[in-house]
């Protein structure tokens, strides 16, 4: 009984967290960036997705539900949180301040952004946390009816987002910088433990790769979206090797992305642990690498493709961050200054998580205002238009001063009718979304031709933006088309 009373502690400490963290998103719905779209399966499977894809078909909610999708995507956080505390056999206390720490790092923010797939990425996130401990409870064999449960959570994770493929294995360094501290292990007994995951991680992916091949053969659907990402140039190897470790860096020296700058202080934890260590006459070699291998290890993929990576890609952060950070902590006598560190932890995440999504709110009420103005100009332009009958054709973007887009946000602050240089498709989904208008739409094969005539015109808000050519609505938006 008193197992499952310190379980609820250490959950209800994660979840209580992320309602604090994530409480602006939760009580404030903003319809983001690709979050127009009702049907997402196409291009989910076209981007190697089929996880998420399946899930949205067979269980959840697509594209989501405001609020419940949220909610959702919070108590699976938390899940992820509480199983990584478990993970490393920590008294409840201790193990309660990671999972406080692992939610005040507002990366998942990034994520959450895109209520689309929020709740199928925090469910992998739990999936991928237990492959960990299923690999853990076969004895770290890699023949074993657990481990192979594991390659089958570990698989699925993937195939929900591929960034998936690089979180069990941060955790599982987590797991063994733990042991660690506590006992001494040889290089080579570490080194055969990493050579195991590693089979098993390489196992899963190769399993991921070889069903997304046959599922999107099936289905006649593909995308050269993750190719896009690859970032070397082996013209000139030596700038992109710097350039990769700018990447890196960046996530060392405060200059990453809005929100994960805290993530630096990790140098600060590492020093901390170093230094206990040493006190203690516990240093070994294992001891110096495994924590330094801890902080690096969510920039594997940033690493392996010469790419500055979106944040929500960056999933092993929190990870890396609670526990180095809890690590440090664990010799202090005082529970308060652990109250305090994990108190300011959330705080900061708290105002950075609720500044990137006012900016998204201030983006959607932008568009949402934009969308009406654009509807208004074409009534008073042409009375009786019929949108049932009368196709419309939106070119280029329209741009407003973004004065709450905050700097080095990503997608975070970005308005639907700017995106991409401003996307018929995109627009024609939003008014659809947002209820003010059900347009019809031209014909792909046609729309060279209606950009032909849309170059003629001024742009809106100027009356003439709006013309009727050969059947269809032409409304000029932008000085440029977008990526229609």
């Amino acid at each position: 009984m008193n197992k499952y009373k310190n379980s609820i502690i250490i959950y209800l400490s994660a979840l209580f967290s992320s309602l604090i963290v994530y409480g602006y998103e939760l009580t404030n719905f903003t319809m983001s960036v690709d979050e127009e779209f009702s049907d997402n399966f196409n291009n989910t499977i076209s981007l190697g997705r089929w996880g998420h894809a399946f899930l949205k078909v067979f269980i959840l909610p697509e594209p989501y539900v405001p609020f419940f999708t949220t909610l959702l995507s919070l108590a699976a956080l938390s899940l992820a949180a509480f199983l990584t505390a478990r993970l490393l056999k920590l008294d409840t206390f201790n193990a309660s301040i990671l999972a406080v720490l692992y939610i005040s790092l507002p990366q998942f923010a990034y994520q959450l952004e895109f209520s689309n797939q929020s709740d199928t990425v925090s469910i992998a996130l739990v999936a991928s946390t237990l492959a960990v401990h299923y690999f853990l409870k076969g004895k770290q064999r890699i023949l074993s009816f657990r481990t192979f449960i594991a390659v089958v959570l570990y698989t699925l994770s993937i195939s929900v987002y591929q960034s998936f493929a690089i979180l069990p294995i941060v955790i599982y360094i987590a797991y063994i910088t733990t042991e660690n501290i506590r006992a001494r292990y040889t290089i080579a007994d570490n080194l055969m433990n990493l050579i195991r995951f590693g089979a098993i991680a390489a196992t899963a992916t190769i399993i991921y790769y070889c069903l997304n091949g046959y599922i999107q053969s099936k289905l006649g659907l593909s995308s050269t979206y993750l190719q896009n990402k690859v970032g070397w140039d082996f013209s000139d190897i030596n700038n992109s090797i710097v350039q990769d470790i700018e990447y890196v860096i960046s996530y060392f020296n405060g200059r990453s992305y809005f929100g994960l700058k805290i993530y630096s202080t990790t140098m600060l934890a590492y020093g901390v642990v170093v230094a206990k260590l040493f006190m203690r006459r516990q240093i070994t070699t294992s001891n110096l690498l495994l924590p330094a291998l801890l902080l690096i290890s969510p920039m594997i993929m940033i690493a392996a493709l010469c790419s500055n990576l979106p944040p929500r890609t960056m999933l092993g952060l929190s990870v890396s961050f609670s526990v180095i950070i809890t690590l440090s902590l664990m010799d202090i006598h005082s529970n308060a200054v652990k109250i305090g560190v994990a108190a300011i932890a959330l705080a900061i995440g708290c105002a950075n998580s609720s500044k990137l999504f006012y900016s998204d709110m201030m983006a959607y009420k932008s568009d949402s205002n934009n969308a009406r103005f654009i509807m208004q100009s074409i009534y008073n332009k042409y009375p009786d238009f019929s949108p049932s009958k009368t196709p419309v054709y939106f070119y280029g973007g329209y741009y407003t001063v973004k004065t709450w887009k905050i700097d080095n946000s990503d997608t975070f602050g970005g308005t639907i009718f700017s995106w991409n240089g401003g996307v018929n498709k995109r627009i024609h989904e939003f008014l659809r979304a947002e209820g003010i208008a059900d347009l019809k739409m031209i014909a792909p094969k046609d729309v060279n031709k209606f950009r032909g005539y849309a170059v003629n015109h001024p742009q809106w808000p100027h009356d003439d933006s709006v013309q009727l050519k050969d059947g269809v609505l032409i409304v000029r938006l932008g000085r440029l088309p977008g990526r229609d």
